[in-house]
This record gives structure tokens, sequence and C-alpha cells, in this order.
């Protein structure tokens, strides 16, 4: 009786190797708590990247590896802190006085005595 396609696309998944960026992708992922903690205490995305590149870590080159932190690291952690401070700049609302200052104001409406 032959194999129907849930079991096809299994046995198939099992015997296809893994893509070159699936491989680079999940040895990111695997190192991204230790490359989170190193940004924190000040080292440069390329120390990183020479460091964890000697030790056969990752595959990736300098700019893919740039790619992932501004991605998955950086821009993650500047979203919450930008809603963190939307957050609070909401909750903080001061109105300020208008200034005013000696110039010239501009009025679109007319005057009746201008008019005449």
């Amino acid at each position: 009786m032959p194999k129907n396609l849930s079991e096809r696309i299994m046995a198939r998944s099992r015997k296809k190797k893994a893509t070159r960026r699936a491989r680079s992708y999940a040895a990111f992922l695997s190192q991204r708590e230790q490359i989170k903690h190193s940004l924190a205490e000040g080292w440069s995305v390329m120390h990183i990247w020479q460091t964890l590149y000697t030790e056969r870590r990752i595959t990736v080159c300098y700019v893919t590896f740039n790619r992932q932190v501004h991605r998955w690291i950086r821009n993650r952690s500047s979203t919450t802190e930008q809603a963190a401070l939307l957050k609070s700049a909401s909750t903080q609302v001061t109105k300020l006085a208008p200034t005013v200052t000696g110039g010239f104001n501009f009025d679109s409406t007319p005057k009746q005595e201008d008019l005449l």
C-alpha cells in the first residue's frame, strides 16, 4: 500500500540535509545569549565575530554576522526600549504654555478693516 503524503514528506525531510543558511542561522541562535552578553560588556561586533569564527562556532562571513546581530539582537532590544520610553512618555504628558515671540504672526483670515 502506498504511503500517504505526510509520511512521504517526513521521510524526505529526514533524508534532506539542512541548507547552509539554516545551519548558519542555527549556529547564530545558539550563540545569541553570549553575543548579547559580550555586546553589553562593550566588545565590538568585529571582535565577537573574529573570536567565534576562529573557534569554528560560526562559519558565516563578517557581513552576514553583522546583519544577523543588527536584525536579531540590536533591533529587538531597541524596539523594546522604544516601547518602554513611549509608554513612560505617554503617562507623563505635560502641557507647555505656548511661547509668544515678538515678531510677525500670519493670520490667514483677513480682517474687514484691512480690506476697505
